[in-house]
């Protein structure tokens, strides 16, 4: 362990400059300037793996910003520090002063979209909010804003990455962002859209099918790339047909037909609301809430498809992610399901509050919640045990500590002769392994 220790000790930036973690800019200076003549290879050759150490922790303890990273995360912070520059990710993104502020950004967005959002919209819905629609849908634009923001962040680095070729490396990189900011785009549109019409039908000229003919689009787009994906492999055409045609193929139609099933059942369930929100003629409610019951179906029958696939997993693991994630999708449908059936009767003239409908959404974010803090205490508390484990291992099972405890006995009976032999031995032991810069260093610990 000692070994170690002082091998941790050789690779610490502080320690190779002999400083302390709260030493000064000026003293960070005088140190190196001092320890860079003494090891300087025009000096002495043989030291010149020790000026490249000396050097590498000078030129990250003299940055404030290098010095920041090294202190929260190590050498490990820095090294990634430089890979991200190299890759065109701002520095300040390593910065815990901004990461700590981006997070609470989030963790402000997601409070928002998932506590404040259905609650104020109750309201509205109820006749207890008099707010524009609008105004009380201010979460989901900024959501939007935040999103927005990173597909083109995103999309601006694999620009910037891209090199060489007739294209300048920006071919097969621009596709995935373009595609993801026109699904934003449609989105965003048609919130808008709707917005607008549902706070002044009246007034407004384009109609509610017309405000949803976004979404419309862009699940009509999902469907086409899906069939163009998947047709190949359901054709038998992927390369896993040699092998295994029946379960290759099986597993292509298979997933085919649950993702058809699942964009087929949201762009009926689109179409209908505006055909009835525009009261055409032979569209009731009922028709329109048909396609979400399917859809609840789906979910029970793709949640009993994979707790019955576990049967197949050797793993034992892998077999109990699996159950946990089956048995969580029937209960969020179950919830789902009692939420649809609430709608339904109010639709059906059964007086029902907005908030009475949601409520099942509430539990089962009460229960996500108390979940997360469990899991962050049992993780604090893990943590916490484990920075205390080290210590206390070490006072049991390193037998130098005992030694030094004789030791330190033995020199406050007055044996300082012995004391200043063993650290003259620690110097010369210290003196062969990295020069003589740290033979002072080890006479002063000793």
């Amino acid at each position: 362990m000692q070994g170690s220790e002082s091998d941790a000790e050789a690779d610490n930036f502080y320690a190779l400059l002999n400083l302390e973690p709260t030493a000064t800019p000026e003293q960070i200076k005088r140190s190196y300037r001092k320890l860079a003549l003494r090891f300087h290879p025009d000096k002495n050759p043989s030291t010149g793996e020790m000026f490249q150490k000396i050097s590498s922790a000078y030129a990250t303890l003299s940055n404030p910003q290098r010095r920041q990273i090294y202190d929260r995360f190590g050498e490990q912070g820095v090294q990634m520090m430089e890979q991200a520059e190299a890759h065109g990710v701002p520095a300040w993104l390593l910065n815990p002063v901004a990461q700590s502020s981006l997070l609470l950004v989030l963790l402000v967005t997601v409070l928002l979209l998932l506590v404040v959002l259905p609650i104020i919209t109750c309201m509205r819905v109820d006749g207890g909010l008099s707010w524009p629609w609008p105004a009380v849908l201010t979460p989901i634009w900024l959501a939007n804003a935040l999103l927005l923001t990173a597909t083109i962040a995103g999309g601006a680095q694999e620009h910037s990455e891209g090199g060489g070729g007739r294209c300048g490396g920006r071919c097969g990189r621009l596709s995935a962002p373009s595609a993801t900011h026109v699904n934003l785009l449609l989105l965003f549109t048609c919130e808008v859209l709707v917005a607008l019409k549902i706070d002044s039908p009246d007034t407004v000229a384009f109609s509610f099918s017309v405000a949803l003919s976004p979404l419309t689009a862009l699940l009509v787009l999902r469907v086409a790339r899906a069939l163009v994906a998947l047709g190949p492999a359901a054709a038998g055409c992927g390369a896993g047909e040699e092998t295994e045609p029946a379960q290759g193929k099986a597993a292509a139609r298979s997933a085919l037909g649950g993702l058809l099933l699942w964009r087929g059942l949201l762009l009926a369930a689109v179409v209908l609301l505006g055909a009835r929100l525009d009261e055409a003629p032979g569209v009731a409610w009922w028709g329109v809430l048909m396609p979400a019951w399917g859809l609840m179906a789906l979910v029970f029958v793709q949640s009993a498809a994979l707790f019955a696939s576990t049967r197949e997993t050797a793993q034992q693991e892998e077999r109990m992610a699996r159950r946990t994630l089956a048995l969580g999708s029937v209960l969020v449908g179950l919830l789902a399901s009692s939420s649809l059936l609430l709608l339904s009767l109010r639709l059906a003239s059964v007086p029902i509050s907005a908030a009475h409908i949601l409520t099942p959404y509430f539990v089962v974010l009460g229960l996500v919640a108390c979940c997360g803090v469990l899991a962050c205490l049992v993780g604090a508390a893990a943590a916490a045990a484990e920075e205390g484990a080290p210590a206390s291992r070490g006072v049991r099972m390193d037998p130098a500590d005992s030694a030094g405890h004789d030791g330190a006995s033995g020199r406050s009976a007055g044996s300082g002769e012995a004391d200043t032999a063993g650290g003259d031995s620690t110097g010369e032991r210290a003196d062969g392994e990295v020069g003589g810069s740290v033979v002072g260093r080890g006479g002063s610990e000793a």
